[in-house]
């Protein structure tokens, strides 16, 4: 017997064992309500605007892809007149269940509340929830034998680098699965450079969000001239030489000097990774990089920071990973 089935069943044994209406009773502001775990139809929610909220259209979309009934907590709703109900909490993952073809779900249905109530409970089944951060999330990944968890940390082995919150460590996991679905050689490439030149053992804060995303940004630029035959080659470790005549917190006081002037970083709109690149600060990290690589540089040899594209960042995105891979292909 499948989860659901056997969910099924067990619902139906309960309902004989007791009453349909008198699972448990609680107070809540000096009134009486019941709850109910129930199965309902789709059809027969709706969200309260006057209160609810829409539907967010990435989230929706990363849930109808990743829908299982392994990882479906329950939804609240609310019995309103007319056998219809109000969803309280749980609307993506019913608008997940029926764009998988479920035309039912289990539930939990609060009974005899006001539209003030209801409000006030949404209030509450919201901000009462604690989500895990990234490092918590990537512990769990490890232990369950994630694929993309398990790469990222040989990677991180690899180059001695060690997960935590301490200046020594690296926290940014998100980041790093982002740089990392979008190309592990560039990833590996990244950790490289930082490593080599401001291995965490040695300076505080050498793996830094800011720092790991402009490295990368740095270096997706540079492959993006590569792989268009353009005359300029990033030389990798002059780079490394250079951030070697400065210190970590050198470059991220710089960085956060535009902060402090009112920068705030707009994002790159309609990117799947748009969350982790704030063009302006990635701009700074890029310009400040580039800045001591220069430094001495004559003719020819410098790399000029009107040569990269910048704002196209993500729109190259499919071209750096071919040229990667092709170059990876040929390396073999």
């Amino acid at each position: 017997m499948n989860p659901v089935d056997r969910f099924h069943e067990t619902e139906k044994e309960n309902r004989l064992q007791e009453s349909l209406h008198a699972q448990w009773e609680r107070k809540w502001h000096g009134r009486k309500y019941e709850t109910l775990d129930y199965e309902l139809e789709v059809a027969k929610t709706f969200v309260d605007m006057t209160y609810g909220r829409a539907l967010k259209s990435r989230q929706a979309r990363r849930m109808i892809r990743e829908f299982t009934w392994r990882k479906f907590l329950r939804p609240a709703v609310s019995e309103r007149p007319n056998d219809r109900y109000a969803i309280l909490d749980g609307q993506h993952r019913i608008h997940a269940a029926e764009k998988n073809g479920h035309a039912l779900f289990p539930c939990i249905v609060y009974f005899d509340l006001t539209v003030e109530e209801e409000a006030m409970l949404f209030v509450d089944l919201n901000k009462e929830r604690v989500n895990p951060n990234s490092l918590e999330t990537f512990k769990a990944a490890l232990r369950g034998g994630e694929e993309t968890a398990l790469a990222l940390k040989a990677l991180l082995d690899k180059h001695k680098i060690k997960v935590g919150k301490t200046n020594d460590k690296i926290s940014c996991i998100a980041l790093l699965r982002r740089i990392y679905h979008m190309s592990p050689v560039l990833l590996d490439a990244t950790m490289e450079t930082v490593t080599k030149a401001w291995g965490g053992l040695i300076y505080p804060n050498a793996y830094n969000a800011i720092i790991i995303s402009g490295i990368h940004s740095l270096l997706c630029l540079s492959a993006v001239l590569v792989s268009r035959n353009k005359k300029i080659n990033l030389d990798t470790q002059r780079l490394i030489e250079k951030m070697q005549e400065h210190q970590p917190q050198e470059f991220l006081n710089k960085v956060n000097s535009f902060k402090a002037l009112g920068i705030t970083g707009s994002r790159l709109a309609g990117s799947t990774y748009s969350e982790s690149y704030a063009v302006n600060y990635n701009q700074v990290a890029v310009s400040i990089l580039l800045e001591w690589y220069n430094h001495r540089l004559r003719g020819a040899a410098r790399i000029e920071q009107d040569l990269l594209p910048m704002s196209d960042l993500m729109k190259h995105r499919k071209e750096i990973i071919q040229f990667l891979a092709e170059r990876v292909e040929n390396a073999n």
